[in-house]
């Protein structure tokens, strides 16, 4: 199986998408959501899936820059067809998910 690509013009790498905008059922602070994720990612191997491509897509959410983040990803071969993290596939074709909480902070947080 190819890691071939299409990518919208200017972009290069998995990453071309816009992470959307999302809003917690309830309000949540900065320490809310960094458990929420910390949960996540503590759990999100036991689901299935191939434990160095989890991490690697930790990384790459974690990274300073969407170009270190397809660096990660293309390094790992795990294709994003969207173009956002939220449903990637490693080389095998296994599918791995990632909730908006972990990429982005919702519209609604509180201090």
């Amino acid at each position: 199986m190819g890691c071939s690509q299409s990518s919208a013009a200017g972009s290069s790498g998995p990453l071309t998408g816009v992470v959307p905008k999302w809003k917690s059922d309830e309000p949540m602070t900065k320490d809310d959501l960094a458990r929420k994720r910390e949960e996540f990612w503590d759990t999100a191997p036991y689901y299935g899936g191939n434990e160095e491509c989890w991490a690697a897509l930790k990384s790459a959410v974690e990274a300073p820059s969407r170009s270190a983040a397809n660096d990660i990803l293309l390094a790992a071969a795990i294709t994003v067809p969207s173009g956002v993290l939220t449903e990637s596939y490693d080389r095998l074709g296994y599918k791995y998910e990632i909730p908006l909480y972990c990429l982005k902070e919702p519209s609604n947080m509180v201090s």
